[in-house]
């Protein structure tokens, strides 16, 4: 069976993959980083520091 996680790091994406690996079985995952660098840099700017 071929899977495919999206949101990997994510809460539920993170689990679901432990779960998946602890059975043994292999997967790809699909993370999409403009959402984490939107989320972080809107941390980022709350806290007066800059993103390099």
């Amino acid at each position: 069976m071929k899977i495919l996680i999206t949101g990997v790091v994510g809460f539920i994406g993170y689990h679901l993959a432990q779960g998946l690996l602890s059975e043994g079985n292999q997967f790809m995952v699909l993370i999409i980083l403009t959402t984490i660098m939107m989320l972080l840099s809107s941390k980022l700017a709350t806290k007066s520091l800059s993103m390099i």
